[in-house]
Parts: structure tokens; C-alpha cells; sequence
């Protein structure tokens, strides 16, 4: 009866490995740089997050800027008029006073020009109030866009480090060494294509990243 139901079980098709045999085939060793190049890729991922929510607070910055210009400007604006000047002389001295606390920034002429025509100080503040929006959007923007190159230049690097981890399992196990032969070829390959990447990791990265994956290598084909 036992023989009978051995007889009845599934058999593999050809050509087909098992789980057993594929656990048993892969390496062991190159779980773990995998492993560690997903989670720098992860990592990275998130940096590239970061720079898109940088451009969200550029946004949040040209309108904090753009509120505190424009209350400063009415405040300013509100003590040339107790003044009871002219309209047009109004209009000059906040003029005036504006390039002398702002320098002659986008804004100052047009908010004497209005308030020489007589407009209210709300509507004549506008103008120095998107200067100063445009001058935090542009700020940071900016470093938001760094942030993100940055972070772009370091996901790639990641991945050209994972490939060329793979690259070198795979022909170090390939070769059919064992034991310190392994782990030795495993090393100084290792080294040599780190070292031919285009921006290759410093000497102590590769020294200690080549040695760690030559002795999981070494370790993985023990088991």
C-alpha cells in the first residue's frame, strides 16, 4: 500500500528542479549582497521621496514669505499714511523707504506707483509680496532639485553596485573553486571591477565589501 501511494505522487517533470534542489543549487552567499544592495536601493528610494516633498515645502516657503512681506509692507505702508500726506507724496516716501529696506527689489515702484493713485495698501503690497514668493520658491526649489539629483546619482550607483556583486558570484562560483582559492579569486575580482566602475566606492568600501562577499561566497559553497 505504502509502494502504492509513492507511485501516486506527482513526479517532476524533466528537466524541472524541485525547491530542494534549486535551495540547494543557488548560492548562499549571494542572499545576503542582494539583500544588502535592496535595502541601499530602499534607502535611496526614499531619499528620492524626500526631494519631491522639499518641493512641496518650496511651495509651503514662497507662501510664508509672501504673508510676512506683505504684512511688513501694510504695516509700513499704514505709518507713511498717518502722515495725512498727498497721495502722490505717499506713494514716494513708501517708495523710498521701501528700497531703502529692500534695495531696489521687484515691488518698491510699483507700490509707489499705486499708492500715488490711490490705492489701498492691501492691493499695493501685492507686488512686493510675490517678489518675496518668487525669491523662496527659486531658494528652494533649487535645493530641492540638488536633493534630488542627488539622490538619483546614489540610487544608480546602488544598482551598478548590486549588478556588479552579482557579476562576480556568478563567475566566482563558476569557476568551480573551493575553500581559499574561492574566496581569494572571489576578492581580487571583486576589487578589480569595483575599482573599473565609473565612480567606484572608496578604497576601504571595496576593501571591506569584496572581503565580506568573498567569505560568503566561501561560506555558502561550504554549506
Amino acid at each position: 500500500q505504502a509502494q502504492a501511494q509513492a507511485q501516486a505522487q506527482p513526479q517532476p517533470a524533466a528537466g524541472v528542479a524541485t525547491p530542494a534542489a534549486t535551495s540547494q543549487a543557488a548560492p548562499g552567499a549571494a542572499g545576503p549582497a542582494a539583500t544588502a544592495a535592496q535595502s541601499t536601493a530602499s534607502e535611496l528610494r526614499g531619499r528620492a521621496r524626500a526631494a519631491g516633498a522639499a518641493r512641496l515645502r518650496a511651495a509651503a516657503a514662497a507662501h510664508e514669505a509672501a504673508a510676512a512681506r506683505n504684512e511688513e509692507c501694510e504695516a509700513r505702508v499704514a505709518k507713511v499714511q498717518q502722515l495725512r500726506l498727498p497721495a502722490a507724496a505717499t506713494g514716494q516716501v513708501a517708495e523710498l523707504d521701501c528700497e531703502q529696506r529692500l534695495g531696489k527689489a521687484t515691488g518698491c515702484k510699483s507700490l509707489g506707483e499705486l499708492l500715488a493713485h490711490g490705492r489701498p495698501a492691501a492691493e499695493a503690497c501685492k507686488p512686493l509680496a510675490q517678489a518675496a514668493a518668487a525669491t523662496a520658491w527659486s531658494a528652494t526649489h533649487a535645493a530641492a532639485e540638488e536633493a534630488a539629483k542627488r539622490a538619483r546619482a546614489m540610487r544608480k550607483a546602488a544598482e551598478e553596485l548590486a549588478a556588479t556583486c552579482r557579476s562576480v558570484a556568478t563567475s566566482a562560483l563558476g569557476a568551480g573553486l573551493e575553500r581559499e582559492a574561492l574566496r581569494t579569486a572571489a576578492a581580487d575580482l571583486c576589487t578589480s571591477r569595483l575599482q573599473a566602475m565609473p565612480s567606484p566606492p572608496s578604497a576601504l568600501k571595496v576593501r571591506l565589501g569584496c572581503r565580506l562577499l568573498a567569505r560568503r561566497l566561501q561560506e555558502g559553497r561550504r554549506a
